[in-house]
């Protein structure tokens, strides 16, 4: 809760510096973080960008419904062992649908914010839009899957490996522990951290990568080069006058901008 507070409390600064030439264009970032507190994705949809509603709505319910269908299917079952697997996965897609959920507020907050001050990303004709939720998302379910979302194969195979490494290393760590119970565990909690290092890794470089991808699409900077560099000048015109004439030196700094 005390998060939660922090969160519209930044909300709340955002919303004082908020200052946006044209009032048409203007939102509030405190109501669009709080549309989006109230329901996944509706501070996108007051953003007026419906897109990215639906992905932070689709994934944050989609996830919470998953979790609820397999921890009631986890209760019902009359195996021990299914019902710690399925209460484990039903706590990590309740993870993910918390986590988006909370994303989705931030971003809300942060896009009011910068269609205020920079106008909202428009993208040049025939560009596919590449979504971070969407990207967060796939990588998060399997450690690469929002690499090869993104067109990195190569990222994405060796997130892939890591994963596959350390998801067999939890298995033969479990069952080393008939042998040493102490030992057992301890292997597998130091593959559990590569496995959750991996996954944390691969979700943050998803994210972060279509967020660049689709600013610099919508924004690309001019390719706007500056040099400064000495000059020094020979003037040859006093030779002229007469013998006696010396020709004079000029220094200074020369100054080009090419763009």
């Amino acid at each position: 809760m005390k998060k939660t507070f922090l969160i519209l409390g930044l909300l709340l600064a955002m919303e004082g510096s908020a200052m946006p030439a044209d009032s048409v264009k203007h939102r509030s970032p405190f109501l669009a973080g709080t549309f989006s507190y109230l329901c996944p994705g509706a501070g996108q949809f007051y953003n007026k960008e419906k897109e990215k509603g639906w992905e932070y709505l689709g994934v944050t319910a989609g996830s919470l419904v998953a979790a609820g269908m397999v921890m009631n299917w986890a209760e019902n079952t009359p195996d021990d062992g299914d019902w710690a697997m399925g209460l484990l996965a039903g706590g990590y897609l309740i993870g993910i649908g918390a986590t988006t959920w909370v994303a989705g507020i931030v971003d809300a907050g942060r896009s009011a914010w910068k269609i205020n001050h920079e106008g909202p990303l428009v993208y040049p004709e025939g560009y596919q839009r590449k979504s971070p939720v969407i990207a967060g998302t796939l990588s998060a379910l399997l450690p690469g899957g929002g690499q090869f979302y993104l067109g990195k194969t190569e990222q994405g195979v060796r997130h892939l490996m890591i994963f596959a490494a350390s998801a067999y290393g939890m298995i033969a760590s479990l069952m080393m522990t008939d042998q040493s119970y102490l030992g057992g565990y301890m292997a597998f909690t130091v593959w559990e951290c590569l496995w959750l290092g991996n996954t944390i890794w691969s979700v943050v470089d998803g994210v972060k990568t279509a967020n660049a991808r689709n600013l610099a699409a919508a924004r690309p900077k001019e390719d706007v080069r500056v040099q400064l560099a000495p000059a020094l000048e020979l003037n040859k015109a006093p030779l002229a006058l007469g013998a006696n004439a010396s020709p004079t030196f000029s220094a200074g700094l020369r100054l080009a901008v090419t763009f």
